[in-house]
């Protein structure tokens, strides 16, 4: 029985980023973009995302606010999930695109807190690990969610993800961020994970 709920619950996430992904892909593939690697990552990803360490968890589970970063387009997975964490944790979470980052908020940045940055492949990857090396001499422990297989950070938590660019990074590291943030969501609140308290999910409660 779990098996079969497992396979149901892929094959909705499945079923989810296909209709959120498909009439963007259609549009880039009518402009002429080469839209072969996001959907073959729609077709053979993880829909789930990629399980988390559990010591990643845990330091979401127990930071006082948490800082998301990286650049071009995989950045946008890593705003949703700073509005995910922000609900699910009820705990400040900020996404900030990595020059927002060098350009002042690094001043704040301290061991209670936690720091998650996506390295791509190329030539952003190089700032985004001198970034990394810098949180750890700060006394963070930085989650990296790194796409290809690119030298380690000593002292930070490595996720690693397929090698991907464009919009199929995107879709490779928005269920692995998702999950992360959820995962530590429901670490850090318990009973009554989920359950809103000052918010309606209702599109009604939105209006004056």
């Amino acid at each position: 029985m779990p098996d079969r709920a497992g396979r149901a619950r892929t094959g909705l996430c499945r079923h989810a980023q296909h209709s959120h992904h498909a009439l963007p892909a259609a549009i880039l593939g009518e402009l002429g973009a080469d839209t072969k690697p996001l959907l073959d990552v729609l077709e053979t990803g993880d829909s789930l995302g990629f399980a988390p360490p559990k010591e990643a968890i845990e330091h979401l589970r127990t930071c006082s606010l948490l800082v998301l970063s990286g650049r071009a387009q995989p950045h946008s997975a890593l705003e949703a999930a700073a509005l995910t964490f922000t609900e699910l944790a009820r705990t400040p979470s900020l996404a900030l695109e990595l020059g927002q980052l060098l350009h002042g908020p690094m001043e704040m940045l301290r061991p209670d807190m936690a720091l998650i940055l996506a390295r791509p492949v190329g030539p952003d990857a190089a700032a985004i690990t001198r970034v990394a090396e810098a949180a750890v001499s700060y006394g963070l422990t930085p989650i990296l969610f790194d796409f290809g297989a690119q030298p380690p950070v000593d002292g930070a938590i490595t996720i690693p993800l397929p090698e991907q660019t464009g919009l199929a990074a995107v879709v490779t590291l928005l269920p692995a961020v998702q999950r992360l943030a959820i995962e530590a969501s429901a670490a850090r609140i318990g009973e009554g994970f989920g359950a809103p308290l000052r918010s309606s999910k209702v599109t009604d409660g939105e209006a004056p």
